[in-house]
């Protein structure tokens, strides 16, 4: 469920998944919301480091039929490295990216290079785990066709079951905006708060 500005929207979705082997899974979605939802998605390694996934959804709405599509091949690099190559469509937008995303005990970095109608786009993300602190400090940037984006913030986890995270986001044409999110167990409560418009 979404709520902003007085206006809101939700989803209701029910998934069944089955396990053919230990290679690969299939599961079929159905939902009701903005229109009617059904789906399916896959996926099916190829040995230890290759593998394939893909996700195909029709959406059912007033006077329209709105196919998309995403699919991926993904290949082990190394340990702690993964390359994907990533085709998604939807409507009348669709885009080819490619990912290099390196993950360790202390680290996460995430380089994606997009080519897409209507956008193409340059992003990184980083992410830095602070174990004895039961936090991560975070930083990202992105620069695209649109203009660009950067963000910087911190998580913390306060309880067992909650954790807190806030981070500022200065880009154009966005402005200034701060960004906080309380999460408790499954539920998630964010709240956007623009500083500045420019």
């Amino acid at each position: 469920l979404n709520v902003s500005n007085g206006q809101g929207n939700g989803r209701f979705t029910l998934s069944g998944r089955r396990v053919l082997s230990s290679k690969g899974w299939i599961e079929l979605d159905v939902g009701a919301g903005n229109g009617v939802v059904v789906g399916a998605k896959g996926l099916r390694n190829f040995g230890k480091r290759f593998f394939v996934n893909g996700q195909i959804n029709m959406n059912l709405r007033q006077n329209a039929l709105v196919p998309s599509l995403v699919g991926s091949l993904a290949i082990q690099l190394d340990r702690h490295t993964v390359g994907y190559l990533t085709y998604s469509a939807a409507g009348l937008q669709s885009s080819l990216s490619t990912v290099i995303e390196r993950n360790t005990e202390k680290n996460y970095i995430n380089m994606t290079f997009s080519l897409g109608l209507p956008h193409s786009f340059i992003a990184c993300n980083y992410i830095r785990r602070m174990i004895e602190y039961e936090a991560k400090l975070k930083l990202s940037g992105k620069v695209g066709t649109f203009g660009f984006l950067t963000e910087y913030g911190v998580e913390k986890k306060v309880s067992k079951y909650s954790s807190v995270h806030a981070s500022v986001m200065i880009g154009v044409p966005n402005g200034v905006a701060l960004k906080i999110r309380f999460i408790r167990s499954t539920q998630s409560y964010n709240f956007f708060i623009q500083l500045s418009d420019e």
